[in-house]
């Protein structure tokens, strides 16, 4: 239904695909999305294994 469409175009506006969002990179290590070099998760995981 109408309403239906227009449900899914509003969260497709506003859940941009992760390419897309600018300042966004790979984590070198894992590949998830990250603002730095790595992903707060793998950087956790160095601080725990150190």
């Amino acid at each position: 239904s109408g309403v239906k469409l227009r449900v899914m175009e509003s969260l497709s506006r506003t859940f941009l695909p992760l390419s897309e969002t600018e300042g966004l990179r790979e984590c070198l290590r894992c590949g998830e999305p990250s603002s730095g070099d790595k992903c707060k998760a793998c950087e956790f995981l160095e601080l725990i294994k150190s």
